[in-house]
């Protein structure tokens, strides 16, 4: 994973996308995990991801 968040970023892209979903996971709990997904297009329709990165929410109940 550490290779893939040092990808060189190229200069030639037309499209820069930056998008969450959540997606509930179980590890001890089922705790719901933003996922941030960083998504470009080239100039001739490429898509390439770029980065991906979870967190984990908490929440707001007790």
């Amino acid at each position: 994973m550490q290779t893939f968040h040092q990808l060189i970023i190229k200069k030639n892209y037309v499209f820069l996308f930056l998008n969450t979903t959540y997606l509930p996971l179980r590890r001890y709990t089922v705790q719901k995990e933003a996922v941030y997904i960083t998504l470009r297009i080239t100039v001739v329709g490429i898509k390439e991801i770029l980065d991906l990165l979870m967190k984990v929410l908490k929440s707001c109940r007790k």
